[in-house]
C-alpha cells in the first residue's frame, strides 16, 4: 500500500510558484503599459503633422495653380471639421474680403476632408502671409480656435517639433558660447 502512495505523483503548482508567475506578469505589465501610452501619444502627434502637411500641400498647390491668390498682408483660414450632421467648411477669419472668401472656397476644394486634430484640441488654422516684393508667400499650419496657438507644419513647435524622437522640443544651443577647441 505504501508503494501506491509513492507512485501517485503530485499534480498542480504550489502557491509559491503561482505567486512568482503573477509577480513576473505584473513586472512585465508595469514596463509595457507606459511604453504603449508613449507610442499612442507619438502616433497622434504624427497624425497631426501628416494632416497639417496635407493642408500645406493643398494651399501650395492652389497658389501655384493661381486658384488661391493671397492678398498683401496675412490671411487666416479656419478649417472646421464636420460636426454631427453639419458640413465641413473652410472659413476666412476676421473681416473677410470677397477675395479671402474665394480663397477659402478654393482651399476647401483642394481638401477631400477637413481633418480634426488628434493630439491637441482645437481646429487646424492656416495663415498665408504675403508682402509686396515677396515671391513666395509664407504658409503656416497650426492648431488653435481662431488663431494659431501651436504651429504644426512647417517648423513645428513644442510637441510638433519634427526632428525630435520623443516629441519634446529641444533647447537651442546658446549662440553666445564660443567653441573652445584648439587654436590652430
Amino acid at each position: 500500500m505504501n508503494t501506491k502512495k509513492q507512485n501517485k505523483k503530485k499534480k498542480g503548482f504550489t502557491l509559491i510558484e503561482l505567486i512568482i508567475v503573477i509577480a513576473i506578469i505584473a513586472i512585465l505589465a508595469a514596463i509595457a503599459i507606459p511604453n504603449f501610452l508613449g507610442i499612442q501619444r507619438k502616433s497622434k502627434i504624427k497624425a497631426d503633422i501628416a494632416s497639417a502637411k496635407t493642408i500645406y500641400d493643398g494651399v501650395t498647390a492652389g497658389i501655384a495653380e493661381g486658384k488661391i491668390v493671397p492678398s498683401i498682408g496675412t490671411e487666416t483660414f479656419i478649417l472646421n471639421p464636420s460636426a454631427s450632421g453639419s458640413k465641413a467648411e473652410v472659413t476666412a477669419s476676421g473681416t473677410a474680403t470677397q477675395a479671402m472668401k474665394n480663397n477659402a472656397a478654393e482651399l476647401q476644394g483642394y481638401l477631400q476632408t477637413i481633418p480634426e486634430p488628434k493630439f491637441k484640441s482645437g481646429k487646424f488654422i492656416v495663415t498665408i502671409a504675403s508682402e509686396k516684393n515677396l515671391v513666395k508667400p509664407v504658409i503656416k499650419v497650426g492648431i488653435g480656435e481662431t488663431t494659431i496657438q501651436t504651429e504644426v507644419y512647417p517648423g513645428g513647435k513644442d510637441e510638433y517639433a519634427i526632428n525630435n524622437v520623443d516629441g519634446k522640443a529641444t533647447e537651442k544651443p546658446d549662440s553666445n558660447v564660443v567653441n573652445q577647441g584648439s587654436d590652430s
